[in-house]
């Protein structure tokens, strides 16, 4: 097993790797699958219910046996991505990521607060750095480009477009690192 975590990428594409090499996304299943499959990552950390997941699922009408329907497209990606990481039952299921399964717009959220962090300091090397690797990961695209009409994202899309805005607030580099009283005092009256 590679050392490497599964990165799952929402911003642009929508993709997964595991061990470094892209998952295909029919290992996933069919189109719904990998569509229960992102709604649950956009909603990461918080359970769906299996009544939304029929709605986002099946909008054109509700097929017959439904809960089991959607038991086995949660079963199908249990055994790819694992069992700890989509948990839940009858009522609904969350995804939960883990140093081991890694979102692409958590990483640019932390970087975006690392960048503040150094911000803060006076370390603007650092936090122009940071800002921009977040921006890196957000410069792929809009999220989930592939569902432009799909309702259940557009909370999620929203919220990503806020990321990018903090990221940009970060000051632009300078030749010397460290905070402000680090300096030179020549370095600080050239700043001022």
């Amino acid at each position: 097993m590679s050392s490497q975590p599964t990165r799952i990428q929402l911003a642009g594409e929508f993709t997964i790797s595991a061990g470094g090499h892209a998952v295909p996304q029919l290992e996933l299943g069919s189109r719904k699958g990998r569509s229960l499959f992102k709604l649950l990552v956009v909603n990461r950390g918080h359970i769906v219910s299996t009544e939304r997941i029929i709605e986002a699922l099946w909008a054109d009408g509700r097929p017959a046996h439904v809960d089991e329907n959607v038991a086995a497209l949660v079963s199908r990606l249990r055994n790819v991505l694992g069992k700890d990481h989509i948990q839940g039952g009858k009522g609904g299921y969350v995804f939960r990521p883990s140093a081991g399964c890694r979102v692409d717009l958590d990483d640019a959220e932390v970087l975006v607060a690392d960048a503040r962090h150094h911000m803060g300091h006076g370390y603007d090397a650092a936090a122009t750095t940071a800002a921009g690797a977040a921006l890196a990961i957000l410069d792929r695209g809009d999220l989930l480009e592939e569902e432009p009409y799909s309702d259940w994202a557009a909370g999620a899309r929203i919220a990503a477009r806020c990321i990018p805005r903090a990221a940009k607030r970060a000051p632009p580099a300078h030749s010397e690192a460290g905070p402000p009283s680090s300096r030179s005092p020549r370095s600080r009256v050239a700043r001022a």
